[in-house]
């Protein structure tokens, strides 16, 4: 008898073991597995992108996919509470019926199993309707935001409202997920190596869609952007047991590739695995682009929503007010005196827009103060205050919401590519001593020039990353010469310009204002006779006219580099750049600029000049032509756009340019 016991014993076990091995390996390359555990294809093997050791039952589950699941299939059957520290895992066995007994009910949870109690709490507290991604737009004075942000949010149910119909008041209310590294150092270089390394950890987290618009919307005055998701209720679960899954592990950041975008992405893969949203990303990932990834998954996105910044709302108020207004506007912000307005002769509706310009004028300068609850600035808010409130009229029936159009433009799924190559055909004069042609290509990884279409892009911001300009050379009559002229290999191109409003420098005490800047790093070729390599930077003004049609700056320019064509010695310099930015249409754009350096080399000055005309017609979004016509006689000032005889000696250049 007891020979039959240990037999059947053994049998059972057998039989256990081997179904259990068997329907492992019918499904470990299955995609939702695939995903559920961040794996991706490396070389010729499945590697899993996620570094937290305690996020794999078996040792060796990083990189091998079948012996986790069957290392999987073994911990659940043994203990039935590692369910709730892995419910997306659990699930998906489940319905494969790899796994037969149910998942734990919420009933089951007690005090002696930590996992079920927090997980339970924690689908409470995101109690998710639907789900949407949200761009957080450009910050071009933090580098870790240079490029933007993109993290989920969880949209509740309000009073079976949708997310389209929800109120910005009711948005505050969601839960953000998001994605980023977990920074251990102040030193610059640190951080700069680590992020491009994968020294810092990467970790996903859940806090009150709030405090994101407390820290995008209002601190760093950037507008955000949702991108609400065609996701079932049984996608949703998915997407919330996996949040779970991965709050407590980590990843290896990476600023360029597996960053706060991608991972988002990887995300909503595993939730929904027909979604094909990384496999065509780039080696580097940008937030834009995977906004336009979303797009290319038809069906995905069913609504989109925007929540303008303080700076944006701030802007928008100085529009719809009238020449008089703003006078006005002015004079009550430059005397701190809101009573003032008692004295001219106005209709509500003009003091109404009047006061609440001046509103998110305070908002828009003193929002850090006003946020620390900084005394003496809360009192010169809380006049206008109770000077609005005794005016009973709304403002939501006064200050009317930006156009469709002028929020289409701010969508980066409207952009163009963010990598960029084009083509070109330059000629020298016929006024010089010798007459040239050349054959120019040009690439850059990212992302956006000041020429380029706007659409979805900052305005008024070149931002390139990883820049290579050369060109062959022609003779008179066509034939290759050989020789091969490096023009441009630079890290990054950054030139931002932030132009002065009417509102930013009336008054001594409530002005302010943000520089227009500047910088570079890399090789580059100064006129005909000088090939530098180091940093540029440069800082100075810019302002709009007509209508933000004609964009006029002034910089100073600072370059610190070497000689590297002929002695390799330190050439320092420094000089003005003067330059016009004219809009004639959307897709038509001309550029002048005129630019004087001095650079220091060998205890002797050297005077280099540089004029330039540009004409870009952005034909399509993705297609632009451009004609340039440059000085080339760097030695002594020339404007070549000035002159039939400065015409002559000229450099014009034709370019193709295709965004992809």
């Amino acid at each position: 008898m007891i020979f039959f016991l240990i037999a059947a014993l053994f049998f059972n076990l057998f039989f256990f073991t081997s179904s259990s091995f068997a329907s492992a390996y019918s499904v470990y390359e299955n995609i939702e597995w695939l995903n559920l555990l961040h794996y991706k294809k490396r070389y010729s093997k499945y590697e899993s992108e996620v570094d937290g050791k305690d996020f794999f039952f078996s040792n060796e589950g990083k990189t091998d996919s079948l012996k986790e699941l069957q290392a999987t299939i073994e911990n659940f059957k043994r203990d039935k509470y590692l369910a709730c520290k892995f419910p997306a895992r659990f699930k998906w066995l489940k319905a494969m019926g790899i796994i037969k007994f149910p998942f734990l009910d919420k009933s089951e949870k007690s005090d002696s199993n930590n996992w079920c109690i927090k997980y339970f709490d924690f689908l409470e507290r995101m109690h998710t309707e639907s789900v949407s991604v949200v761009f957080s737009s450009y910050y071009i004075n933090n580098p870790a935001s240079t490029f933007g942000h993109t993290f989920l949010r969880l949209n509740k149910n309000k009073n079976n409202q949708t997310s389209h119909q929800a109120t910005k008041a009711d948005e505050l209310l969601d839960y953000a997920i998001n994605f980023g590294a977990d920074i251990t150092t102040s030193n610059p270089i640190i951080y700069a190596l680590g992020g491009l390394s994968g020294y810092f950890k990467g970790t996903f987290s859940a806090i009150p869609y709030f405090y994101k618009v407390r820290e995008y919307n209002d601190y760093e005055s950037r507008d955000l952007i949702s991108y609400e998701l065609n996701l079932s209720a049984k996608e949703i679960e998915r997407l919330l047991d996996h949040i779970w899954e991965l709050g407590h592990t980590y990843f290896d950041y990476y600023f360029l590739s597996e960053n706060c975008s991608y991972h988002i992405l990887t995300l909503l893969e595993a939730a929904k695995p027909d979604l094909k949203l990384t496999e065509n990303l780039p080696f580097y990932v940008i937030p834009s682009d995977t906004i336009k990834a979303l797009f290319l998954n038809a069906g995905l996105v069913k609504n989109i929503t925007f929540r303008p910044s303080i700076h944006t709302r701030f802007n928008n108020s100085l529009k719809i007010l009238s020449k008089d207004e703003k006078k006005i506007l002015q004079k009550i912000l430059k005397n701190n005196n809101p009573d003032l307005i008692d004295e001219i002769n106005l209709i509500n509706t003009s003091k109404v827009k009047i006061l609440d310009s001046a509103l998110d004028y305070f908002d828009f300068k003193y929002f850090k103060k006003l946020l620390k609850g900084d005394n003496e600035t809360l009192k010169l808010k809380i006049p206008y205050l109770l000077k609005r409130g005794s005016i009973p009229i709304a403002s939501s029936s006064i200050q009317l919401p930006e156009t469709d159009e002028q929020i289409q433009y701010k969508l980066p799924n409207k952009g163009h590519g963010s990598r960029r190559v084009s083509v070109a055909i330059a000629k020298t004069g016929s006024g010089m001593d010798y007459s040239k042609y050349y054959l120019q290509f040009e690439y850059k990884n990212a992302l956006h020039d000041i020429l380029d279409k706007v659409d979805g892009y900052p305005k008024n911001v070149s931002l390139n990353i990883g820049i290579i300009d050369f060109r062959l050379g022609y003779d008179q009559t066509h034939k290759y010469d050989g020789k091969f002229y490096l023009n441009k290999l630079q890290l990054f191109e950054i030139l931002t310009l932030n132009p002065l409003n009417e509102m930013m420098l009336f008054s001594s005490k409530n002005s302010f204002w943000y520089p227009s800047w500047g910088g570079s790093f890399g090789y580059k070729k100064v006129g005909n006779y000088y090939s530098l390599i180091g940093f540029d930077g440069s800082i100075g003004l810019s302002v709009n006219l007509f209508n933000e049609n004609i964009l006029l700056y002034g910089l100073l320019n600072f370059d610190l580099a070497f000689d590297c064509s002929e002695s390799k010695n330190f050439m320092p310099g420094v000089g003005p750049v003067l330059a016009t930015k004219i809009d004639l249409n959307k897709e038509m754009i001309i550029k002048i600029s005129y630019q004087e350096m001095k650079y220091f080399k060998n205890g002797s000055a050297l005077n280099i000049y540089d004029s330039s005309f540009q004409l870009r017609w952005n034909t399509t979004k993705n297609f632009s032509l451009a004609l340039e016509i440059n000085s080339i006689n760097s030695k002594e000032r020339s404007f070549p756009m000035f002159g039939l005889d400065k015409l002559k000696s000229a450099e014009y250049i034709l370019r193709y340019l295709y965004y992809f």
